[in-house]
């Protein structure tokens, strides 16, 4: 017999409820099962939680699906969702299913994404015809230094080439930065579209990572931005390439142009985690592709640190190629608490 009662959306009096069922079905210590600041700063918006709920007639949970408004004004948004839990052995084996679906049918949008799917849910997506994919992991090492305590790099290094395409300068500004964006042609066409008000909070309004960001030129012609992050262990740092905002064409260069930074720093290397790039002019540049056949390691887990590989699978469905990066949906963030 189905013992489901109804499905509907979270609303912000389900904050505690949802907090609870992660912290007892999911992780005990995952942030959002500890975290309220953490929690608002990704769920809350205005009365209602991103959240959709499966409950029985008892009023319990039984599964949950967190997702992501990259523009909620807009009837043609792109949504990511985000985390996905059931309790197994249900008599329906089809609530996840019917999770996803209710956020289709029910929120006006383009495009659905997900980054950072497990590989048992890989089924599900197959079942709603959506595209899978893995995102690539590039990396450039700093060659000037003689210890590697966060990553193991190959046996040989490539130099680091400074002829840039374009010209990248920090500026730390996001709001200034986010002025120019709005006055050019190619953000308007990006895919997934990230709106202003989005961009600001994902990045400046973060309760615990602090972001750099890159404006980049052509010429005098703003032609985009970059956002990164730097991570530390022990006594070593490496910085990430968290997401690139530019038209799809420049990404690529623009990427490669940031290997620079690495130039008479103390970082071990700059990597990123991205899909559909042109890997002919990374490769070609300044980058190697990370794979456990290739001799090295770049972790990416670091809350906490693992030293180990990590393969990030996503899945869509855009049916057109698309560029996806860790920043997107819910993957740049902390997974646990101290507690």
């Amino acid at each position: 017999m189905n013992n489901l009662k109804e499905i509907r959306f979270a609303t912000t009096k389900d904050r505690a409820k949802i907090m609870s069922f992660i912290k007892i079905n999911y992780m005990y210590n995952h942030i959002l099962a500890q975290d309220i600041k953490f929690f608002n700063y990704q769920y809350t918006y205005g009365d209602n939680l991103q959240f959709i709920l499966i409950e029985d007639f008892n009023d319990k949970i039984i599964g949950i699906l967190g997702y992501i408004q990259y523009n909620p004004q807009s009837d043609e948004q792109d949504i990511f969702l985000a985390l996905m839990k059931v309790i197994p052995k249900q008599s329906d084996d089809l609530i996840s299913i019917k999770l996803i679906q209710y956020l289709s049918n029910n929120i006006k949008h383009r495009h659905i994404f997900c980054v950072g799917i497990n590989m048992k849910t890989c089924g599900i997506y197959k079942l709603l015809r959506y595209q899978l994919g893995k995102l690539d992991h590039f990396v450039s090492f700093n060659q000037d230094l003689k210890n590697y305590i966060i990553s193991d790099p190959p046996t040989s290094l490539g130099k680091i080439e400074n002829n840039c395409k374009f010209k990248i300068k920090n500026n730390n500004d996001i709001e200034k930065i986010l002025t120019k964006l709005k006055d050019t042609e190619f953000y308007y066409k990006t895919v997934p579209f990230k709106s202003l008000k989005y961009i600001s909070h994902r990045y400046k309004d973060h309760p615990y990572y602090s972001y750099i960001f890159y404006e980049v030129f052509n010429n005098s012609l703003f032609i985009g931005f970059a956002v990164l992050r730097e991570v530390k262990y022990k006594k070593s740092q490496a910085i990430r390439i968290i997401d690139v905002i530019a038209a799809d064409e420049n990404i690529a260069f623009i990427i490669n142009d940031l290997a620079t930074i690495l130039v008479n720093s103390y970082y071990e290397y700059i990597d990123v985690y991205a899909s559909c790039l042109n890997n002919k002019v990374l490769l070609s540049g300044n980058y190697k592709m990370v794979s456990n056949e290739n001799d090295m390691i770049v972790p990416d887990h670091f809350s906490p640190y693992v030293k180990t590989n990590i393969d990030i699978l996503f899945t869509t469905s855009n049916t057109s190629k698309t560029i996806l990066f860790k920043g997107d949906g819910d993957q740049d963030q902390p997974r646990l608490t101290n507690t």
